[in-house]
């Protein structure tokens, strides 16, 4: 059968559209890739005592003075914006009454020495604070059970910083120490039923990272 010149053309047409789309289908092509890896980890506030001396004593008289003394390091690798210290009384409370804290040093990285002493020619608004009576004494037993209003709460802990970070920075970077020193006297006037008595206490400390925090239960 002989076809005629427009339909053998027209079936070329098709024929090589067909051909086209078929082809279309088949195309390779080139492409790239990524990955991103990633994790979150927290850090660590450490707080480890390097040295100290002082704590146990025996044998005191009344009007006998002593200075304790505590050294203490950030092991961690976050900064300590506040350190705090508190009391606590296990046996003793009658005679912790008679035991005054006479004079608090602090040593810090940031701040150097800080040395405040308590008397009756003190004017320090810390007396107050702290629990202190008007004669400027502040006993053990007072430490560890008076009140203080400080910050925005009511604690019976004592923040350990001059200064006020963030604006003077951290009172304790990580890998660096502290040092703490308390004077102690046995007031002159422990008389005879406070004979062979025995004061047993522990000091906490804690450290935090948290601006402006303030620790109510220590």
């Amino acid at each position: 059968m002989r076809m005629d010149k427009g339909a053998v053309l027209a079936s070329m047409v098709v024929i090589a559209l067909a051909s086209v789309f078929a082809g279309a289908g088949t195309m390779a092509y080139f492409s790239g890739v990524t990955n991103k890896s990633g994790s979150f980890a927290t850090g660590t506030l450490t707080l480890d005592e390097v040295a100290s001396n002082g704590w146990i004593l025996s044998d005191l008289s009344p009007g006998d003075e002593w200075t304790t003394q505590i050294e203490l390091e950030n092991t961690g690798s976050l900064d300590a914006m506040y350190v705090y210290m508190g009391f606590y009384i296990s046996a003793g409370a009658d005679l912790a009454d008679k035991i005054v804290l006479e004079e608090m040093e602090e040593w810090c990285y940031l701040n150097g020495w800080c040395i405040t002493t308590f008397d009756e020619t003190t004017s320090n608004s810390w007396l107050t604070f702290w629990g202190g009576t008007a004669d400027g004494s502040i006993s053990l037993y007072d430490l560890a059970t008076v009140a203080m209003t400080g910050g925005s709460s009511t604690t019976t802990s004592i923040k350990l910083h001059t200064g006020d970070p963030p604006a003077s920075g951290p009172y304790l970077p990580a890998t660096r120490h502290c040092i703490i020193k308390l004077k102690f006297k046995l007031l002159e006037d422990t008389n005879n039923p406070y004979q062979g008595k025995t004061c047993s206490f522990t000091i906490k400390f804690i450290a935090t990272n948290a601006v402006g925090s303030d620790v109510d239960n220590l």
